[in-house]
């Protein structure tokens, strides 16, 4: 059996290294620390290789803005009192973030194929 991490399993994609989850993760959880579009441009920045990295940053800064966009209307809209719909982005994204540390290469709802490489999808 081959000792190499990213060799392929059982049929499967190789798999993930540890690093590369934590990336994906603080990609998506970087709202939290209010870096919205700022963590994801790193991670993609400091994981340029990696093709796990990249989905779930690409995923992230399109959930951002997406997310950032209808919070803004819905805001306007109903004079401030739609401004709870954020907690539900904020779900989102730390449910995502989990997911991705457990190496899945799950996105966003209606957002899963952004991003996604031809071979994983």
């Amino acid at each position: 059996m081959s000792t190499d991490p990213l060799a392929p399993t059982a049929g499967g994609p190789p798999a993930v290294k540890d690093d590369e989850k934590l990336f994906a993760l603080l990609a998506h959880l970087s709202p939290l620390a209010c870096l919205a579009f700022i963590g994801p441009i790193v991670a993609l920045l400091a994981k340029s290789d990696s093709e796990f990295v990249k989905y779930h940053a690409i995923q992230a800064l399109v959930f951002q803005a997406v997310s950032l966009t209808v919070t803004m209307v819905v805001y306007v809209i109903t004079c401030g009192l739609g401004a709870p719909i954020g907690i539900l982005t904020i779900i989102g994204s730390i449910y995502v973030g989990i997911q991705a540390y457990g190496g899945s290469w799950d996105g966003y709802p209606m957002l899963d194929g952004i991003g996604r490489p031809a071979s994983k999808g």
